[in-house]
């Protein structure tokens, strides 16, 4: 059962993307962000696990007071930039390219993690600052040129 991932290799200053079909990893993407969550103030959120996320959170797409802001919000859903790195890398390359510890025994899961880190508003700036950085797009987009090469030779 082999996943498409890109695997991270990363140094201080540089996100470098190998992209490869692997087994799983540690550093895999994630699939919680294929399943937005809309709580019941209207706020559409990036993970389904997002409960208790905050609405300022760049986890937070924005609030969907209308049914006809679906279409418009799931096109900013899938066109984030923090989706798109979620889906096509994994937080554990984002939070250790930020210089976050991903290895921490006050965490539970990954998921645990990842809520705290983008609940924190320090780490929730460095996050953005890192994903919207134009070597990131770039890298972002040539992954999703990539996936979609390789989805039309099936």
């Amino acid at each position: 059962d082999a996943l498409p991932i890109c695997r991270a290799n990363l140094n201080k200053d540089k996100l470098k993307i190998n992209y490869n079909f692997l087994t799983q990893e540690d550093n895999h993407p994630c699939h919680m962000v294929l399943f937005p969550y809309i709580n019941e103030s209207g706020n559409w959120f990036l993970c389904s696990n997002a409960d208790n996320i905050k609405a300022d959170s760049p986890l937070c797409i924005g609030k969907m007071t209308d049914p006809i802001d679906f279409p418009t919000l799931y096109k900013k859903h899938i066109e984030s930039d923090v989706f798109r790195f979620l889906k096509n890398i994994g937080p554990f390359a984002l939070f250790q390219s930020i210089g976050i510890k991903t290895h921490s025994k006050k965490y539970v899961s990954i998921c645990d993690m990842c809520l705290s880190v983008f609940n924190n508003d320090e780490t929730a700036s460095r996050i953005l600052k890192f994903v919207n950085s134009q070597e990131i797009i770039d890298t972002l987009d040539y992954i999703d040129n990539k996936i979609s090469n390789e989805s039309n030779n099936f």
